[in-house]
């Protein structure tokens, strides 16, 4: 009985056989099956975002507290807005941090960062 090595020699180890089966099969199976987990990336929904505000870890509000103290409200959906916030302004007196939120309508702004 002939060793597996012997019979490749024989056989030949890339033919035009081969190659057919290697460009007509695997590399457009390749091709479309990246395409298709790709087009996935594409089809997923945004999830909720909003403006990160600084600040948080100078207080001890809760993050959900400071989202609602920070982030305004859609009117008409109640949702927080997704790229509004409200004018946040850190003050010293004294030594002592003091936050300043302007939360009204008119002291809104585009996210700052």
């Amino acid at each position: 009985m002939k060793g597996f090595d012997d019979v490749m020699s024989n056989v030949g180890s890339h033919g035009p056989y081969q190659r057919r089966v290697l460009l007509g099969i695997i590399c457009p199976t390749s091709i479309l099956g990246a395409i298709t987990m790709n087009i996935l990336l594409f089809q997923v929904t945004v999830p909720d975002h909003w403006c990160h505000v600084r600040g948080q870890e100078n207080t001890s509000y809760s993050h959900e507290a400071w989202l609602n103290l920070t982030i305004p409200r859609d009117i008409k959906t109640g949702k927080l807005s997704e790229c509004r916030q409200y004018r946040v302004e850190w003050t010293t007196e004294q030594g002592n941090r003091s936050l300043i939120v302007h939360n009204d309508t008119r002291g809104t702004v585009a996210c700052l960062g």
